[in-house]
Parts: structure tokens; sequence; C-alpha cells
């Protein structure tokens, strides 16, 4: 979904500023997609917006992570096979990139 990956588009920019009124905007969108698991997501953009206030550190990153592997929602997390939102949190959480967190999980 787009507004999910605006939201982390504009986290990685450093943008903190829009980031709660993305957020909010995204949990429209996705409120209007019946059909798309959503409780990873989320948890992702309520993650996100806590850390667009205070710098999260590894053990943040880790506590997301282990949040959403507690979820309810246990489908496929790609986008188009693009980008899963579960391998940046794990790239965060490991201090790595999104490419070796890739690699570790396959």
């Amino acid at each position: 979904m787009t507004a999910v990956m605006q939201v982390l588009c504009h986290y990685e920019l450093k943008n903190y500023s829009i980031i709660d009124s993305l957020v909010k905007s995204a949990k429209r969108k996705l409120k209007q997609h019946k059909d798309m698991p959503s409780d990873g997501i989320l948890e992702l953009l309520n993650g996100i917006n806590a850390f667009a206030v205070k710098q999260p550190t590894a053990a943040d990153w880790q506590k997301l992570q282990a949040k959403l592997d507690s979820s309810q929602d246990k489908t496929d997390a790609s986008y188009s096979g693009y980008f899963d939102y579960r391998t940046y949190v794990a790239a965060r959480a490991w201090s790595t990139s999104y490419a070796e967190a890739w690699q570790k999980k396959q």
C-alpha cells in the first residue's frame, strides 16, 4: 500500500513533523480496504509514529519486531514482492541494510 510506503519514506528522510498526519491518513486508507489484513501494518505505523518523537534504539526496533511476529496478521507481508515491512523492521533491529536482512530471512 502506497500510504504505508509514504510513511516509511518520510521517516527515513527524517521528515518527522509530518509523520503523525501521514500515519493517520494511512490508517484511514487501510480501514477502507476491508479485505486487507492490517494488524501487522497497524503495529508498524504505531511504532513509526512513536519513533518519530523519540529516537529509537535497536532494542526498540526489536520490541516492534516481536510485536509484528506475534500479530494476528500471518499473511504475506510483502507488497507485490518488492518490499516486506517485516524485513524492514528486522533490518533496523539488526542494524543492517534491508538487502542483508532479506538475505538472512531467505
